[in-house]
């Protein structure tokens, strides 16, 4: 994130899983809007995970993928409930927003679940099981479907 003061590439060159390649989601991000970390096209995410001779296919899935109008709508509707997965401060608005230009607080309706409540002791996401179970005992699940606002990190 900008403003933390880290070099994630000198983070990655010291200490990584053998085999691992670094990932620059700031590269890959579509550069055509002023928002951070936005999708980007098919073509261009290919492009940038394909390594060597290896070429990554993609397949774009629009249904998985909610417009802004989308999500405006859905304020309105209430039909799905969004689920921010970053953390309470920065939900609640009381601490800075660490993207330059993006406001602090959060999509109205929306209810606050922190990633690092999503994974178990070893840091790998609970099961679909284990998170409807979370959901419903925070009394945050409307019904299934929701979105992680993971404007996707935590």
């Amino acid at each position: 994130m900008s403003g933390e003061q880290r070099n994630p590439l000198q983070e990655y060159q010291v200490a990584h899983i053998p085999g691992a390649l670094f990932f620059d989601v700031d590269w890959i991000s579509d550069r055509t809007t002023n928002l951070p970390h936005m999708l980007p096209s098919e073509e261009a995410f290919a492009a940038a995970v394909s390594v060597g001779p290896v070429t990554f296919q993609t397949k774009y899935q629009p249904h998985l993928v909610w417009t802004l109008e989308q999500v405006k709508k859905n304020t309105e509707d209430q039909t799905h409930q969004l689920v921010d997965a970053r953390s309470k401060a920065r939900f609640d608005g009381v601490a800075v927003e660490p993207r330059k230009g993006i406001r602090c607080g959060h999509v109205p309706g929306s209810k606050c679940i922190p990633f690092a409540q999503m994974l178990d002791s070893s840091q790998v996401l609970l099961s679909a099981d284990q998170l409807k179970k979370k959901f419903e005992q925070e009394g945050k699940l409307v019904n299934f479907t929701f979105l992680l606002s993971v404007l996707m990190n935590s």
